[in-house]
């Protein structure tokens, strides 16, 4: 009969992110996991069979993590609000990140693809998601009269995640509030009449 676990799998996983977060798949070891994680080896194996299976885990949690995110924004914002909020949040979690770990799906999609499918399929969920809010938020506000109404929606979508990812990775080298906030200016740039 086998042994019950004797973790909450959520806050495992959530330790499992931060020591992947910080190190990156290839430097994280077992032996950094199993610490951050505060379980064995064989608990680690018997929950998630491998390590690469525990770094999907996390990946998917932390997506989940974000979509929440998102979504609570869609719902607390207006169109134009919900991306200056957006692309702020980016901004802000940069800036007060002493680590410069970024975004830890960015981070994967840098590290791991194109070689890792299964890695490339949470990171293109993320897209899709991220392109069906976007969409949802700019019809909203070319509806409300926020948003220029001659902007093609798909490509504005895809712009502005290019640019919400670009920030992520510029930041990680550059902590001028500056230059970020121009960056972020030169998107929203893209949504006004």
């Amino acid at each position: 009969m086998a042994r019950p676990k004797k973790f909450e799998e959520k806050n495992v996983l959530q330790k499992a992110m931060e020591c992947f977060w910080e190190k990156g798949y290839y430097q994280a070891s077992i032996q950094d996991l199993v610490e951050c994680m505060q379980i064995n080896r064989a608990s680690l194996y018997g929950a998630f069979n491998d390590k690469y299976q525990l770094y999907l885990r996390c990946l998917e949690q932390y997506r989940q993590q974000e979509v929440a995110k998102y979504l609570m924004l869609f719902e607390q914002n207006n169109s134009f609000q919900f991306f200056e909020t957006v692309f702020n949040n980016i901004i802000e979690g940069l800036l007060q990140d002493p680590q410069k770990k970024g975004c830890f799906i960015t981070n994967a999609t840098l590290e791991m693809l194109p070689e890792h499918a299964e890695v490339k399929q949470l990171v293109s969920t993320n897209l899709s998601f991220l392109e069906e809010i976007f969409a949802m938020a700019i019809a909203n506000g070319i509806k409300q009269g926020e948003i220029n109404t001659e902007i093609e929606i798909t490509a504005t979508c895809k712009f502005l995640i290019s640019q919400m990812y670009g920030i992520r990775v510029y930041g990680k080298a550059v902590s001028d509030r500056k230059i970020l906030e121009n960056l972020k200016i030169q998107a929203l740039n893209s949504l006004k009449k």
